[in-house]
């Protein structure tokens, strides 16, 4: 939807800003035109970052360095995000709260953290404030980010997507390309209690998570997550969510081993059982790295 809404916004307006002046926008428009602006920013960001994580995945530096590493684009940021505070305009913050995160920017943490952890006294963040700050918080491999990560899939998280969005944010911290963390066994625990969470993303971003670090905890929730049937029965029936889904029980597979796992890969690589080639392709690729593991 977001998307859409940018596309649509750029083709009324003809407008073509560049990142820097989207941001001044935002710090100095009118209020239609901040809000607007916050909103095309938070997308060129979430943009630039994925390719910029694509090449590094690959081994390759990114073609230019990323605009939003820019120490002075990055102050600007959080200049902007505590106007909007000031001003009281929710939607700027949700918008400036995930550029921040996608950003990488260390000086965002804290105020990332404020919105979902108040200091005690303070007034507690609406629920989809604290949503946007909780996917800002998934963008970083940081210590801080990690405790974060961790109480957000804990069971005293009242908000279960908060809680799908830590263990996902700890699963990503298990990936060869997010070394800064590290997977450390205290949160073994944190991601074990979560296989008994009420809600079905965080027992399977949790099973997940614990795979890529070789514990097979949730090893009958990787099995039933590497068929379509079973995932409509747990609760995952978007069939982009299930896309993912397969996609992350795949690699948690491959992290575990195992004849029984292994079955189950090689049954989705056929065209019969799953329609999905992409995953098909993530299925050969696995079962390629599995004979020669």
């Amino acid at each position: 939807v977001v998307v859409g809404l940018f596309f649509a916004a750029r083709l009324l307006t003809g407008d073509d800003k560049s990142p820097a002046e989207l941001l001044r926008t935002v710090l100095a428009g009118g209020e239609n035109e901040q809000q607007q602006a916050a909103q095309q920013l938070a997308i060129l960001i979430a943009q630039e970052r994925r390719a910029a994580d694509d090449a590094r995945a690959a081994g390759r530096a990114p073609a230019a360095p990323p605009f939003y590493e820019d120490p002075e684009f990055r102050a600007d940021l959080r200049r902007a995000y505590d106007l909007a505070v000031r001003e009281g305009s929710a939607d700027r913050q949700m918008f400036l709260l995930r550029a921040m995160g996608r950003a990488g920017d260390p000086e965002a943490i804290p105020l990332l953290l404020g919105v979902l952890y108040p200091a005690a006294g303070a007034a507690p963040a609406d629920r989809d404030l604290r949503r946007s700050a909780a996917a800002g918080v998934l963008f970083f491999e940081d210590r801080r980010a990690e405790a974060a990560l961790a109480r957000m899939a804990g069971r005293d998280e009242p908000d279960a997507e908060v809680r799908a969005m830590g263990t996902s944010g700890l699963a990503l911290l298990g990936l060869p390309r997010f070394q800064g963390a590290g997977p450390d066994g205290h949160l073994l625990p944190v991601l074990r209690d979560a296989l008994d969470d009420t809600h079905s993303g965080v027992r399977l971003n949790a099973a997940y998570a614990l795979a890529l670090r070789g514990d097979a905890a949730g090893r009958h929730l990787i099995e039933r997550s590497l068929d379509r049937v079973q995932l409509d029965e747990l609760g995952v029936r978007d069939p982009g969510m299930q896309r993912a889904a397969l996609a992350n029980a795949v690699r948690a597979a491959r992290a575990l081993g195992g004849d029984d796992l292994k079955a189950r890969v090689e049954r989705l690589t056929e065209e019969a059982h799953e329609g999905d080639d992409a995953v098909r392709q993530l299925a050969r690729a696995a079962l390629k790295d599995w004979r020669n593991g």
